[in-house]
């Protein structure tokens, strides 16, 4: 049996965009293979759907999981993701070395207060 996962896909009069979390990106191993025409912010990538879209539902079913999508449309006017930073898989990579840093500064300032008290 095949396992699912869901995604929301916005959209505007002009284009479409799936968001996707950096953790997924980076589970998949595809976020090298994002292009700079899908957008990013606050640890999620907005896919765009002509190409990009289609690198993630290749690497889902690649791993037997079948994509279901959610549809927001915006039916006038733009899309504020259109707003956004584009993709940079380097993006992704800060992400994660900024929560590895936070974290080992976390369990620092724990261990710091257990020797205090």
């Amino acid at each position: 049996m095949q396992s699912k996962r869901t995604f929301i896909i916005y959209s505007d009069p002009g284009h479409a965009w799936a968001r996707v979390s950096f953790h997924t990106l980076r589970e998949l191993g595809i976020e090298e293979k994002i292009s700079l025409y899908s957008y990013q912010r606050n640890g999620y990538a907005f896919l765009e759907e002509d190409v990009d879209l289609g690198v993630l539902i290749t690497a889902l079913r690649a791993r037997g999981i079948e994509p279901r999508f959610i549809e927001k449309n915006r039916p006038r006017g733009y899309s504020k993701i259109r707003t956004y930073f584009s993709y940079s898989p380097h993006a992704v990579k800060n992400y994660f070395e900024q929560k590895s840093a936070l974290r080992a500064v976390q369990v620092s300032e724990y261990s710091l207060r257990g020797a205090l008290c």
